[in-house]
């Protein structure tokens, strides 16, 4: 069987203020986080944020795998999650042969809460919660 060495999840707002509007892409492996948050208008409320962080820890590679668990529910939904007005979140699953696997949905980060919170459990503690896997949670937590 196929082992996934990389995951990337790309998102974008939907419906809504264009200075709030933006794009942003989280790619994972087993030793590594990288976050990358592009607004369309750059504001002082809407800077853009990059960040990664490498590391050789085996509890992170331990929380990889626990998003790894988590992809075939992503890869082969039994429903698929399409709305309307909401951003974007793009899943690319890259397997140690080099293949990929590749699904768009139209839908809130909410619509995969276990993948969701296992990718926020791997975020540093320094950086914010990126926006392809925020929770109503994480906002009730800001305020």
């Amino acid at each position: 069987m196929k082992e996934i060495v990389k995951i990337t999840i790309k998102g974008c707002s939907g419906y809504g203020p264009v200075d709030m509007a933006y794009d942003d892409k989280l790619t994972l492996t087993p030793t590594s986080i990288s976050y990358e948050y592009k607004p369309y208008l750059e504001s002082e409320t809407n800077p853009p944020r990059k960040w990664s962080h490498r590391t050789n820890s085996p509890l992170f590679k331990v929380g990889f795998e626990r998003v790894v668990t988590t992809m075939p529910s992503v890869l082969e939904p039994e429903e698929v999650w399409e709305c309307t007005d909401v951003g974007m979140m793009d899943f690319t699953v890259t397997y140690d042969d080099k293949s990929r696997k590749h699904i768009r949905y139209w839908c809130t980060p909410s619509a995969f809460p276990e993948c969701c919170a296992a990718v926020r459990d791997l975020v540093p503690f320094t950086e914010m919660t990126p926006e392809v896997v925020r929770s109503h949670d994480d906002d009730v937590e800001d305020e």
